[in-house]
This record gives structure tokens, C-alpha cells and sequence, in this order.
């Protein structure tokens, strides 16, 4: 059936969405689709070019490589639960449901808000205080770049490359001056400016020698000073940002607006004015050479804080350059040496723009796991690194001295005795608790604490540190098969990896696989029992509070209201902490004999309780039966809603449900078929490399087979923009709903139909709507959804603000009929999953 459709030239534009449409008159799908008993169709488009309309084609049209595009996680799910063994609670968790006390409700709510309110200074521009005095002043300035710069770029391997140029003529017809890559090497070598040369020494390590490579680090430092590519967005000089004019709260995004540079320029500036501070930025990780005879080394990276850390943190940047391959940590002394001489002093130094500083290479931050920060501070095995605190003592948090760092002053006593005590030094080292090394890197360094530079990694003391642990429990505590059954049924989303086979059985985890499990914890243990009828609300207050303190201490602007947020929430772990001591002490007191038999016996009496239960509910219900309703998208009320839609559009001053559904029935629909899209695209531009990507997507698709099996149909959930009247959820500006259609009309059928055509939206989607309380996100689906029409209503596609992820209500165990591809079908309660990306939460 043809379709009226005119070419069509719309951009719709919504925060990160943007959509260009372009489309020619086309012929419907013949595979149409009906809505109701009354007799509406609609279909898919057969030709159009969906790219231009910043979207994936429909599914008939999909190409193989565009099918690939769709997550594999999703499609394989419900294959992979269906050939899963049967779930196997554990027994110790048997008990009645608990539901979470008001006290853990309305402590998340009252969090959320605190984080609200602090974070709406992020978007207003920072007050600045620009250091007084001639810090990071020009001392002269010229034309040319005093430092070598660099550039280059991996090509084809010398014997492919060698083998091109000896075809004959190839050299010729390009112009070529060298026809070997010997040749083309000795060019490189020679004439072309890079970064510093390696250089060979010969270093005794024990009673070893070691030949070791490393560059000249105030030659490596010089040339990141000097490189074009940083010249526009170096910075000389610490600032103070704050929220207000009143300088009240301080605001930290980057090293130049911390407390350490500030108090460092303070510091050089009485002795040398006009100082420019080179933060130095050391990191080092243990690596195992698996091709030099399984041999480990330490490979040493520097980069300057002079650079911002956007820029610096990408490694297609370039920013860091590495010192050299060092067999032991201990040889970092030779590699920094320079730094205690021009540290003090000073160099000049140039920029790629020919401006000139008297340049102070500081040390001034070392970034390594736990192993190499234990080396750098030369503490011991299981102590911390910075802290004073004993390693005994660690499991009781104290907000003033796990704060505290250790007494520089007093280490660098320890550490000189040496030369005037050395029967006694071991002793004293004993005693202060750190390793008898002689002369560490870092102990003549000017205007160094080393217990200060040692920042925490988000890697390895997050997320392989907290995270992993965090889930180690939780998984101990509730059993292998609950929880790899809830991670296997949860629905799919743009963000959200789903673990098809549970997390348990993964090794050699990577952080970001700890991230993903990270952002479905709270799924997995929020609505779980507990055994012996314990209260689930400190388990929910204590894994809710490392959550929060994994996201906020990962935003990219801090302020002194976040900082003491962050405080809060470690304090709020702590004073939760012992319902996992509890958890174990109740595992313990099992048999732990034949666990798998007595769970598979428990988890067949609740299926048969659960069903038996629903039985006795149809009996008294009169036994109807299920009406069936031909609609493949599952739009039951499309008609309906669309109607109210164009009544609404048309006379914007009805007010009252009756009038709605008065006016509906004045509503003549021209139009039969309507296009239907499959999915939805939020583009991002990076603000420094102009790359554009997909931030987020949103899937309405059938089933459809991509000729290896069948993959399962899907309808995400979004969060809604509401226009009427802002509806809130703890932070969260919206509704939520379950997209089921995304359509359009053409512009003659919209001139017919609406008052006003031009400010008509040109994309619309059929939304099943959920309620919403403010407590813990809890939502849940319209009462009679598939009997009222008005839990359904379409909406301009603009409204839609971003893909919304769900946990389902498993309430004692994870149902086995429940699947990833329809548990948004099967559960009626849901709890909204704030932590799918650092943006939403």
C-alpha cells in the first residue's frame, strides 16, 4: 500500500540528539502490521537511507554487517538462560521476604539530594584567583622553538615495505631518495627531530650487573614542553576556583587548581620570584617480557601537569613519554637525579610559540598499583602507603588520621641516621615502620613528600581493589547460582553489558569488566533475603555507599560540597559494614553438605508454591482467559493513543479526561500505514578530537533472524521528558516509559491532520508509561496496562532524553522463566539503575 510522502527535510535536536532526515516517496513494507481489532496497519519503510537520518536501517533491511552492530550480549541472552542448568539459591538464605525500612528509603533520597544541590555549581562558570605575583612569567620570547619537537606515525613492517620498493620502477615513479629501509632509517636517524635518544649504562644492582636503557628525563620533559600540539593549552601558573564570588567553596578540576601547586609556588616564589612550576607526573607498572625469557621489568612514563588532563589522559595525545625499562625500582634515582639540581635552580625553558620561562621541574605525583606505591614509599607489605595508619588497624575507619599522611620529616631523620647510626638503623626503621633503603629516589627531591604524591589509581584501587572484593562478598554471601541467575535475566540497554553466563565463573578480570559488574550490583542484591529475617537495608546502605563513592570520585570537577560528600559516603560504608560479618557468620553455621541437592529440592518447592499460588488466584478471578490481540510490536492502544494525540494537539486547552475522550471520538484518521523505525541515537562530539560517537541508543525491533539463530525482540526503556508538569525521581528529571513504536508521517498527511503542521513533530513513539515513588527509584507498570488505554500515549520523539535501565523485583529467587529478552514482559517492579554511566548518575 503506498504511503503519502513528500520529501522530507527535518533535524531534530534534543541535548545530544541530533537526526537529519531525508527521504523520498517509497512504497510500504508488505509485511504490515495490525494494531487492533480495528483495523489500523502500519509498517516499514523498503527504501530510505537511514544514514542520513543518523539511524540503523530496519531489520528486513539490515545488511550482515549492520546486524553485527547489535550488542551479542542481548541477542544471545535468552539462548544462553534457556540452556543454563536450573538455579540453585543458596541454602542459607532461606527466610521470609524483607523488604528495605523506610530508614535505608529515605537515606538514598536525602544522598541524592545533597549530591543535587552540590552539583548544580558545576555549571556555573568558576569564580577565578589567578596567583599574585610574577609566577610562570615570559623571560624572553622569539620566533623559534628552542626545543626539538615530535611526530611520527606506525606503518607496515620493514619486509613488507622493503619488498614494495624493490618492484621496478616503484622507487622512480615516487620520487623516492632511498630505495632499502636501511636507507629510509638512516634519513629517520639523522635528520628528522624526535624525542630524546635512548642511552645505554651499565648500573650494579646487587651483586648484578645490569645493562639498562633510559632517556635523559630533562630532555624528555623539555620536549613535551616544547611540543606544538600541547603549546595552546599549557598553563604556567596555579589558580584558585571557586563557586561563588564570595569565595567561599573551592572548586579542583585540574592540577593547576589544586592546593599542592598553590602552596608549592608560595614556597619557591620566596627564594626564586618569577618561577614557572613543571609538575612531574611519574607512573610504573610491574610487566611481565614474555618474549625475553619471561624476564619483568618496570617500565617508567613521565608526563608534565603543565598539560590538562583531558588532554593528557588520552593516550592518542601522546603526553607521556617513556623513561625506560628498568629490572628494578630501585634505579629510579638514577633516572630523576637531574630533577634535585634544576628543581632547585631552574632552566629556561621553551614553548612551541617561542616563549621562554625559567622553568622548575618538580616531582609532584606518582601513579602505580599497590605493589609499586608499597616500593616508591618504602613501607611494608599490607601497610598503607600514606597513611599512618597501622595494618591492624585498618578495618576501623578514623576520619582525622586516615586522612593524616605520614611525617615526612620525621622518615628523612630515620632515613639520615644512616650515616651517623648505622648499628642502629635497621632499628629505627623497624620502628617507623618502613624498609631500611638507604637512599630512595625521593629523599633529596626539593619540595617533596612522596606520602603526598601517592594518588589513588581508579583501576587497581577501585575497581580491582574495592570492587572486586565488593562483589567477592556478595557473591559468598548469596550463592554462585542466585547471582549468576540474576545477571543472566536482567534487560538489555545501550550501556549496559549483560554477563549471560553469571560473573562467578570469570577470571582474570579487567577493569572494565569490573565496571560493567559494577553497574548492575545493585540490581543483584537490592529485594534479596537474607537469612535469619535480617534487614536488608544495611546491605542496601553499605553497597549503595561504595557505589557512590566509585562515581563521585570519579567526576571530572570536584568542589568542597562533593569532597565531603565522597567523606560521607565512605563513613556511610563503615557504619554499615558488619551485615557482612553477619552474612558469613550465617553461612558458617550450615552443614555445607550436599549443597546442590538441597537447593534444587528448595527451589522446586517455591516454583510449585509460586504457581499453585498463581492457580488459586485465576480460580477466584473466574478463570478468564487471556485475551489475544494481533499486534507484533505489542502497541494494543496505538489507535487510541494516537487519536488523544492529535486531540490534544489540535485543542491544547482540554483539561479533564472526559473532554480527551470526547474529542477522540472526533478524530478521522487519513492514513493507515505508518513508517516505523528501529532504532534511536544520541551523538556526542569530543570537544578535543571533533570525533563524533554514539553515547547512547535506544532498540524497538522485533525478533528477527540473523541466520545463525533467532534473536529475540526488544523495547527499551527511556527516560521522558515531561512537559506539563516535571515529575522527579531522586534526582532524575522525567518519567519513564517503555518505547514501542517509533514512527513518522509524511508532511501531507500532517497538514491534514494537525492544526498547526510546521511545529508538529515529525517523529513520534508509542510509550507504555510506568509509575514512579521517590524512594530507593522503585517504579512499577500502570495498573491494567493491557485494559486501560491511557497507561499508553505517543509523544515527539525530542522528549525522549536518554535510554533508562532497569533492575527487575526478584524478589526470593530469579524466576527461571524469567530472560533477559523478557523480563521487562514478565516483572511488573522494577528499580531504576542510576549507575549505567557517570553522566546519569
Amino acid at each position: 500500500m503506498a504511503s503519502d510522502s513528500d520529501d522530507m527535510d527535518d533535524e531534530l535536536s534534543d541535548g545530544n540528539l541530533g537526526r537529519d532526515s531525508d527521504e523520498d516517496d517509497s512504497e510500504m513494507s508488505t509485511d504490515q502490521l495490525s494494531i487492533d481489532i480495528s483495523g489500523d496497519l502500519f509498517g516499514d519503510y523498503e527504501d530510505y537511507n537511514a544514514q542520513e537520518l543518523g539511524m540503523d536501517a530496519p531489520e528486513d533491511l539490515l545488511s550482515e554487517s549492520d546486524e553485527e552492530e547489535i550488542d551479542n550480549d542481548a541477542m544471545n541472552a535468552d539462548e544462553e538462560a534457556r540452556c543454563e542448568p536450573e538455579c540453585q539459591p543458596n541454602n542459607d538464605l532461606l527466610g521470609d521476604q524483607s523488604q528495605l525500612d523506610s530508614e535505608s528509603q529515605s537515606g538514598a533520597s536525602g544522598v541524592a539530594q545533597q549530591r543535587e544541590e552540590a552539583e548544580e555549581s558545576h555549571k556555573n562558570k568558576p569564580f577565578i584567583t589567578s596567583y599574585p605575583g610574577q609566577a610562570g612569567v615570559i623571560i624572553s620570547s622569539h620566533n623559534e622553538n628552542g626545543n626539538d619537537t615530535y611526530g611520527g606515525n606506525l606503518g607496515p613492517s620493514s619486509t613488507t615495505f622493503s619488498e614494495l620498493i624493490k618492484i621496478e620502477g616503484v622507487a622512480e615513479c615516487l620520487g623516492l631518495t632511498f630505495k632499502t629501509t636501511s636507507e629510509l632509517n638512516k634519513i629517520i636517524d639523522n635528520k628528522l627531530p624526535g624525542r630524546p635518544h635512548f642511552v645505554w649504562h651499565e648500573v650494579l644492582v646487587g651483586s648484578e650487573v645490569c645493562d639498562v636503557y633510559f632517556r635523559d628525563v630533562m630532555a624528555c620533559v623539555r620536549a613535551l614542553f616544547g611540543d606544538s600540539n600541547f603549546a595552546p593549552y599549557l598553563v604556567f601558573a596555579p589558580e584558585k576556583h571557586h563557586t561563588d564570588g564570595g569565595r567561599g567553596v573551592g572548586m579542583y578540576h585540574d592540577m593547576y587548581t589544586g592546593r599542592w601547586w598553590w602552596k608549592t609556588q608560595a614556597a619557591l616564589e620566596q627564594h626564586a620570584p618569577g618561577a614557572t612550576i613543571i609538575p612531574i607526573i611519574i607512573s610504573t607498572d610491574k610487566t611481565q617480557l614474555t618474549l625475553f625469557r619471561n624476564k619483568s621489568a618496570y617500565p617508567v612514563y613521565l608526563s608534565i601537569g603543565n598539560i590538562p588532563k583531558e588532554i593528557r589522559r588520552k593516550p592518542s595525545s601522546r603526553a607521556y613519554v617513556l623513561l625506560g625499562y628498568l629490572p628494578t625500582t630501585r634505579l629510579e634515582n638514577k633516572i630523576l637525579k637531574p630533577l634535585e639540581k634544576y628543581g632547585e635552580q631552574g632552566m629556561g625553558m621553551t614553548t612551541a610559540y617561542g616563549n621562554q620561562y625559567r622553568a622548575h621541574p618538580l616531582f609532584a605525583t606518582f601513579i602505580g598499583d599497590y605493589p609499586e606505591q608499597v616500593l616508591t614509599a618504602c613501607v611494608y607489605n599490607m601497610d598503607c602507603p600514606d597513611c599512618p595508619v597501622k595494618n591492624t588497624e585498618l578495618g576501623t575507619y578514623n576520619n582525622e588520621i586516615s586522612s593524616s599522611v605520614r611525617d615526612i620529616d620525621a622518615i628523612l631523620t630515620v632515613l639520615e641516621s644512616f650515616d651517623t647510626n648505622t648499628e642502629a638503623f635497621l632499628q629505627t626503621c623497624k620502628e617507623a615502620r618502613i624498609k631500611p633503603v638507604i637512599d630512595p629516589f625521593w629523599k633529596n627531591l626539593p619540595f617533596v613528600n612522596i606520602y603526598q604524591s601517592i594518588t589513588p589509581d581508579i583501576l587497581h584501587q577501585l575497581y580491582q581493589g574495592i570492587i572486586k572484593h565488593l562483589i567477592s562478598w556478595v557473591i559468598k554471601a548469596f550463592g554462585v547460582a542466585e547471582i549468576d541467575a540474576r545477571c543472566c535475566r536482567l534487560p538489555p540497554n545501550h550501556n549496559i553489558h549483560i554477563f549471560t553466563k553469571g560473573i562467578s565463573s570469570l577470571t582474570h578480570v579487567t577493569g572494565q569488566e569490573h565496571h560493567q559488574m559494577a553497574q548492575i550490583l545493585m540490581g543483584l542484591i537490592v529485594n534479596i533475603p537474607l537469612p535469619g529475617g535480617l534487614s536488608s537495608a544495611r546491605l542496601v546502605r553499605s553497597v549503595r555507599a561504595i557505589l557512590d563513592f566509585l562515581y563521585i570520585s570519579q567526576y571530572p570537577l570536584h568542589t568542597d560540597e562533593t569532597l565531603q560528600i565522597l567523606e560521607d559516603s565512605l563513613n556511610r560504608f563503615h557504619e554499615n559494614k558488619q551485615i557482612f560479618i553477619k552474612l558469613f557468620d550465617a553461612y558458617k553455621a550450615t552443614n555445607h553438605k550436599d549443597e546442590f541437592p538441597q537447593m534444587t529440592v528448595w527451589l522446586e518447592r517455591k516454583e510449585k508454591i509460586y504457581r499453585h499460588e498463581q492457580y488459586i488466584l485465576w480460580c477466584k478471578a473466574g478463570r478468564p482467559q487471556p485475551e489475544q490481540k494481533d499486534c507484533k510490536y505489542g502497541a494494543i492502544y496505538f489507535r487510541e493513543a494516537f487519536a488523544q494525540f492529535i486531540s490534544l494537539e489540535r485543542n491544547p486547552n482540554l483539561r479533564y479526561n472526559a473532554d480527551v475522550e470526547h474529542a477522540i471520538w472526533g478524530v478521522l484518521m487519513p492514513l493507515q500505514n505508518f513508517h516505523v523505525w528501529h532504532h534511536i541515537k544520541f551523538l556526542q562530539k569530543d570537544p578535543f578530537t571533533g570525533v563524533i560517537y554514539t553515547a547512547d541508543s535506544i532498540h524497538v525491533c522485533l525478533e528477527w533472524n540473523n541466520g545463525r539463530h533467532e534473536v529475540p525482540g526488544r523495547f527499551d526503556t527511556a527516560l521522558i521528558e515531561e512537559i506539563e508538569q516535571n515529575a522527579e525521581i531522586t534526582g532524575i528529571a522525567g518519567k519513564v516509559g517503555r518505547i514501542r513504536v517509533i514512527f513518522s508521517i509524511s508532511p501531507h498527511i500532517k497538514n491534514i491532520i494537525f492544526r498547526d503542521p510546521e511545529n508538529a513533530p515529525q517523529h513520534m513513539a508509542y510509550v507504555e508509561w510506568y509509575n514512579s515513588n521517590n524512594l530507593m527509584y522503585k517504579i512499577s507498570k500502570l495498573q491494567d496496562q493491557n485494559e486501560d488505554p491511557s497507561t499508553c500515549e505517543i509523544i515527539p520523539v525530542q522528549n525522549i532524553q536518554c535510554s533508562i535501565h532497569l533492575f527487575p523485583r526478584f524478589g526470593h529467587y530469579a524466576p527461571a522463566e524469567w530472560s533477559s529478552s523478557n523480563v521487562l514482559d514478565q516483572c511488573t517492579s522494577f528499580f531504576v539503575n542510576n549507575f549505567t554511566d557517570k553522566h546519569l548518575y
